[in-house]
């Protein structure tokens, strides 16, 4: 048993669970934990401050203005995935509490989860900003109201995909501890690259293109 009364033979082995944290690790962890509640706290007041505008600000029927809200829900959507990654990091102090890692258990899918949601939706959402900038201001040609919000859609459908496509397919095993938290498992490389790193490496290409 460990100190929190878990069993050790519930759960799979090191290096796929971590039965006991280092002093390196512990510390590592309360910064990333610290740094990630401070996220939740300022993102969620963004995404609050966003809400009550879009519900409260008068439209004005103009090419700007429509391009604007484009690029200020496109941002919303940013910062939505940016709250999934913290929501996933801050699960770091549950692991302080527990003083390891252990997969298979509910919160480490949780993590898993929402750390691969936010990362590709991150990068997508980056994308998204830059052709709808691309769109609007180089070529001066308005993305139309109903493309853009099934854009939007297709977006999360995609990053959505991309998440529960591994452990709907390979089961509990495909999210165990990589590293100090978890995500997809160290037999999953190929996976890794095709659901993750590709589409982060895509983004970044056209990004910087």
């Amino acid at each position: 048993m460990t100190r929190t009364g878990l069993d050790p033979n519930d759960y799979y082995p090191s290096p796929y669970s971590l039965p006991t944290l280092t002093p390196h690790i512990r510390t590592g962890l309360a910064v990333i934990g610290s740094l990630a509640l401070l996220s939740i706290i300022t993102t969620s007041s963004l995404l609050i401050f966003l809400t009550y505008r879009f519900f409260t600000t008068r439209r004005k029927i103009s090419t700007t203005h429509i391009n604007t809200d484009q690029c200020t829900v496109l941002i919303f959507n940013l910062l939505l995935a940016d709250l999934f990654q913290s929501l996933a990091l801050v699960i770091s102090f549950h692991w302080l509490y527990l003083d390891g890692i252990f997969a298979p258990s509910i919160p480490c899918w949780i993590q898993a989860g929402f750390l691969h949601l936010g990362d590709v939706g991150s990068g997508s959402f980056v994308l998204a900003i830059a052709v709808q900038t691309m769109s609007s201001v180089v070529r001066v040609n308005r993305i139309e109201q109903k493309w853009f919000l099934a854009a939007v859609g297709c977006i999360w459908i995609v990053v959505i995909c991309l998440t529960i496509g591994g452990p709907l397919h390979y089961g509990e095993k495909f999210f165990t501890r990589a590293g100090n938290w978890c995500w997809i498992s160290m037999d999953y490389e190929a996976e890794r690259l095709w659901l993750h790193y590709l589409w982060i490496f895509l983004d970044e290409v056209w990004h910087s293109s």
